[in-house]
């Protein structure tokens, strides 16, 4: 008799430091095990310090790839990741390894784990820093790696000590060990490695040893040709040998029946005694169910007498035998609870639990057995989606953990050790007990977002974050058994069975408001903050009914009951949608207006929706100025019903008409604009912020215009104090000189502060001249492009989206010239032929490609609505491929002229970069017209503001943006450049006015700005913008409105998609006699129709189907 226990065995030469271990599980002592490396307080997950520059003694290593595995067990995520933060984080925690990742992660570890290898090339790591778009923070998968010098210097090398060694029933190596369904050498090594050993074996495929020494003295040598069996995670590689007693060998080779023609295995004649490794039965097998094992069974040799044994430990083995080679102790039937390989339905022993079978011939003794058994089937529900779990653990009763770890494992797991409260954590843990040693603190629901190591598509907690699951009733079983058996094998069993139920509490079902319905009997609240957010309150007399009437009255479409008096509204769930409870576990407080009734738990809420869509979310500016912006609350939602008589103007939404999708709306930041912005910064920073915000903020639901797109001048404008550019060098024709740095230093401050509120705006650029030495006139103002420098301009652009790409900002489009149509003495302007603009743009075009900025467009002319014929027609047609589109601007001809542009060339954008209010107009005409038509200075008639405008009519044309020209001017429209005649009627205006003594005030052109940005601003944190579908009016007053339809999908699939207007009714008889009049209106969409009386002014507003 040979014993068994063959493994391959590495030796360390050279001992590295000892770091703690992450993320690998051992089953057999998983409370005495390091989870991971150095666990650092959750609040260190949030740091976003960014120092100046990485820290002494952090070297770069590449670019690594990274696995679903993770090569560090530390990590968070940050909106302003940078190299520099990470590596500080890293470093702060006495991490040796940072690596940044996906754009916004952080990862920190003290060794190199999973294989983890710096291979790649720099190009894979190619996703820009949240926080700096001039770095590289790795891809997808991949990772930037640095290393301290201490971590990066010292070498750790493997050698194979011995190629296969005997093992035995107490191990030769006894300081840690794990089992798992990818192992390889290298892993094995690593982890090992990582725990502070020098010695490494790996054994049966699956399993890995560490220590550093051998227990028991020198371990005896086996033939290499024993440790065969391929690694799990490396079937090339053998990772030792299974249970090889002899050299009697039985292959299974001979089967006729195909049904078991894929489990061909090897077994091995035991002997009669086998007692290796505190086995009773030693032959083995994988793969196997319980009828293949029988079936097997019969090609064993013959006149053998066999009993056997199932086990499954990570893989299923099944034992044999002719006797025990001691007598087995019986344990509980709970223990074994694990699924077979072959059939997941039936059970095959457990870990170190064995399930006995026999087979013989019949035997002249029979003995009878009668008994009577009562057991208890528990219910389990999960009570609590995601607690905080402690060092001292808050479930201390019993633990385990491995690779087939999932919430009914844990379960049935607790269960068969007596317990009623199961815990799921970290993946692959499971702990048990019958109470708490610590009352649990509730985290958040999206902290438990860790796959369970048995099934991916579970949660199973995550780090220090458990899911607890009770017994919530119990079914009792009387089992009368009679037993007759013979001496060997034969068996005859008859059971009779009867159940009983203890059923859990109930109430009586809640009546329902009309026009609701439930959705979640029960569900997980947040545990800081509700997944309903739009409107609460609290109720001494609180039924579900009533609080769904509230939050209709609100005008929104969710309501949650919450804790027997807590009434919480919203028209979408904050987080993504809550995780579905058991009622009658959680959600068993009783309302406090009706006790029969349940309304919710601590923590929990039942949720109802309305089953009627309506319109919702109302924001209205009206001509009066009695609502600015105002979101209508009390306004009741106005239902979509059966079709019928249409109103005096009639509206159909076309959403399989589908058209661009937008990038936004707003304004430009002048020098004049930055300045105004930086002094109001340091005259009043809360004032400042405040108004940012009511520009930038694009977050749902906040009283904000929703800015998302902003021009920037490249060089001096006819809004700035002085004439500068980026090159003042004459004849610097390699452009060496240039620096992004002469741009007035209040610039730089102020794009930050806006992309820090709104990282997603898109920035234009483009100059109003070139640097003086390369005109005609030898001047930024007025005057011509020399023609001589033609062939190289593209350079300086080039060097201009370079130039804002170090200051961390990318550039969404770059125009050649504004209005290169036009020439002005007194400020800066040059005109530039339309064959010289198609070259620059070509070459422009090459050498972005060439240097990693493809995705910056390149859009041409930048200039007047009625020149929509000539200059942008002869560009499109002269390089095609040099331009994405063309931006227009709004001092002559109406956006109407966009159609031609549009008909002609249905493929290329169009934008609507510049547009200007002056002093001196009537408010509500500006609304009206001029803030839409802007023809400055021009005499408009009703018709022309109505079909011309910028941000209904514009994108109706077309349009993905449109922007009016300074942000911010004071009230005399300065600063402006001295000298200059712009404006030289009534004064600019900017869309704020920003004072002296630091308060501002919106002009006319804020409000249809922020109407227009309300429709496409994402619904959801990161989601995308409205896309412009099909609208059209009827009716005898179909002129009274202007209308644009926007549609914002959404980030889940289950949240609704949001459908919004945006409307303009004017119909106010200014013509002969005032009259404002309201618009009755039917909203025609999906074959069923709403009626909304729209007031004379703007109003946006949305639905959710």
């Amino acid at each position: 008799m040979r014993p068994s226990f063959l493994f391959c065995l590495s030796f360390l030469q050279i001992v590295s430091v000892v770091w703690a271990s992450a993320s690998l599980v051992d089953s057999w002592s998983l409370s005495s095990r390091l989870r991971r490396f150095y666990q650092a307080d959750r609040s260190l997950r949030r740091l976003e310090v960014v120092p100046r520059s990485i820290p002494s003694g952090w070297t770069s290593l590449g670019c690594a790839q990274d696995g679903s595995s993770r090569a560090f067990s530390y990590s968070y995520s940050s909106s302003a990741m940078t190299q520099e933060s990470c590596i500080a984080t890293c470093d702060s925690l006495s991490y040796t390894y940072a690596a940044v990742e996906y754009s916004s992660q952080c990862y920190c570890g003290s060794t190199l784990m999973n294989g983890l290898g710096t291979s790649l090339s720099s190009s894979s790591c190619n996703m820009a820093c949240n926080g700096n778009s001039a770095e590289m923070c790795g891809g997808f998968y991949t990772m930037n790696l640095f290393s301290k010098s201490s971590a990066s210097t010292t070498t750790t090398t493997w050698t194979l000590s011995n190629a296969c060694l005997v093992d035995t029933g107490s191990r030769i190596l006894q300081s840690y060990s794990y089992s798992t369904s990818s192992l390889t050498p290298a892993s094995c090594q690593q982890t090992c490695q990582a725990r502070g050993y020098t010695l490494a074996g790996v054994e049966n495929g699956d399993e890995c040893y560490c220590g550093n020494s051998f227990a028991g003295g020198t371990p005896t040598t086996a033939s290499t040709s024993d440790c065969s069996a391929p690694c799990t995670g490396a079937s090339s590689s053998t990772c030792g040998g299974s249970y090889d007693y002899n050299n009697n060998f039985y292959h299974h080779d001979e089967h006729d029946d195909d049904e078991y023609d894929d489990n061909r295995c090897i077994y091995r004649n035991l002997g009669p005694y086998p007692s290796l490794r505190g086995r009773h039965l030693g032959a083995t097998s994988a793969g196997l169910q319980h009828e293949h094992f029988l079936q097997l069974s019969f090609h064993l040799p013959n006149n053998m007498l066999w009993q056997r044994i199932l086990y499954r430990r990570c893989r299923i083995w099944n034992y044999c035998g002719n006797s025990y080679s001691s007598t087995p102790v019986s344990a509980s039937t709970g223990d074994c609870n694990m699924a077979c390989a072959g059939d997941s339905t039936q059970l095959c022993g457990g870990s170190w639990r064995a399930q006995i079978y026999t087979y013989g011939t019949a035997s002249t003794t029979t003995t009878t057995t009668t008994s009577t058994t009562a057991t208890s089937t528990p219910t389990w529900a999960l009570s609590n989606p995601c607690v905080v779990d402690t060092s001292s653990r808050i479930l201390q009763g019993y633990s385990t953990g491995g690779s087939s770890n999932t919430p009914s494992s844990c379960e049935s797991i607790c269960a068969g050790q007596g317990f009623t409260i199961a815990a799921v954590e970290y993946g692959q843990e499971c702990y048990c007990g019958n109470s708490f040693s610590s009352t649990p603190v509730n985290a958040s629901i999206s902290d438990c977002n860790m796959a369970c190591s048995g099934n991916s598509a579970l949660l199973c907690g995550s780090s220090w974050r458990a899911q607890i699951y009770t017994v919530v009733s119990s079914s009792t079983t009387t089992t009368t058994t009679t037993t007759t058996t013979t001496s060997t094998t034969t068996t005859t069993t008859t059971t009779t069975t009867t159940s009983t139920s203890t059923p859990s509490p109930t109430f009586v079902a809640a009546p329902l408001a009309s026009g609701w319905s439930l959705s979640r009997a029960c569900a997980a609240d947040n545990g800081t903050s509700s997944v309903l957010q739009g409107y609460s309150t609290t109720s001494t007399s609180l039924t579900p009914a009533s609080c769904q009437t509230t939050c209709a009255n609100k005008g929104l479409t969710i309501a949650g009951v919450k804790n027997g008096s807590g009434c919480f509204c919203g028209n979408a769930f904050v987080g993504g949608a809550p995780a579905i409870l058991n009622a009658t576990v959680s959600c068993q407080t009783p309302c406090s207006g009706n006790a029969s009734y349940a309304c919710g738990g601590v923590g929990t809420m039942a949720i109802y929706t309305s089953t009627t869509t309506s319109m919702q979310e109302f924001w209205q500016t009206t001509w009066d100025r009695s609502t600015l912006l105002t979101s209508m609350t009390g306004i009741a939602p106005v239902p979509f019903t059966t079709y019928g008589t249409p109103a005096e103007t009639d509206m159909t939404v076309d959403e399989t008409q589908v058209y661009q999708q937008m990038d936004g709306f707003g304004a430009a930041l002048s020098d004049a604009s930055a300045k105004l912005f930086y002094n109001l910064k340091n005259q009043n920073s809360t004032a400042y912020n405040t108004l940012l915000h009511d520009f930038f903020d694009i977050t749902n639901g906040v009283w904000s215009a929703a800015n998302n797109v902003l021009r920037v001048p490249l060089g001096s404008s006819d809004f700035s104090e002085t004439l500068w550019s980026y090159d003042n060098t004459a004849g610097d024709t390699s452009f060496a000189n240039f620096n992004i740095n002469n741009a007035p230093s209040y610039v730089w401050p102020v794009l930050a502060d806006i992309l820090a509120i709104n990282p997603k705006v898109k920035i234009y650029i483009v100059p109003w001249s070139p640097p003086a030495w390369m005109k005609t006139t030898n001047s930024m103002n007025g005057g011509s492009m020399n023609p001589s420098y033609i062939p190289i301009y593209h350079n300086y652009l080039f060097k201009a989206v370079q130039g804002f790409k170090s200051k961390g900002i990318t550039v969404y489009a770059v125009a050649i010239q504004n209005e290169p149509m036009y020439s002005d003495s007194t400020y800066p302007s040059c005109t530039i032929a339309v064959a010289d603009e198609a070259t620059i743009g070509t070459n422009l075009r090459t050498i972005l490609n060439n240097n990693g900025y493809s995705s910056v467009k390149i859009l041409g002319f930048d200039h007047n609505f009625d020149q929509v014929a000539g200059y942008p027609t002869t560009l499109m047609q002269t390089a095609p491929n040099a331009f994405a589109g063309a931006s227009f601007h709004c001092y002559g001809g109406s956006s109407s002229n966009l159609a031609t542009f549009q008909a002609a060339f249905p493929s290329k954008e169009i934008h609507i970069t510049e547009c200007s209010g002056v002093y001196g107009t009537d408010w509500w005409n500006d609304i009206k017209v001029r803030s839409f038509v802007m023809a400055f200075g021009d005499t408009v008639n009703v018709e022309q503001g109505f079909t011309s405008n910028l941000f209904i009519g514009g994108p109706q044309y077309g349009s993905r943006s449109a922007m009016m020209w300074n942000l911010a001017l004071n009230s005399t429209g300065q600063p402006k450049l001295p000298g200059s005649d712009s404006c030289g009627g009534p004064p600019c205006r900017g869309v704020v006015q920003i004072n002296s003594d630091g308060t501002y005030s919106f002009n006319a052109e804020f409000w249809p700005i922020a109407h227009a940005g309300k429709a496409i601003a994402p619904r959801d944190a990161g989601g995308p913008f409205g896309q412009r579908i099909g609208v059209s009016l009827a009716g005898t007053y179909y002129w009274s409105l202007k209308v644009s339809a926007y549609v914002t999908p959404r980030l889940s699939p289950t949240d609704l998609t949001r459908y919004t207007l945006v409307v303009l009714n004017w119909r106010d008889y200014a013509s002969t006699a005032w009259n404002p009049t309201p618009q009755i209106t039917t909203i025609n969409w999906r074959g069923v129709q709403a009626t909304y009386t729209f007031p004379v002014g703007l109003t946006t507003l949305s639905w959710y189907a």
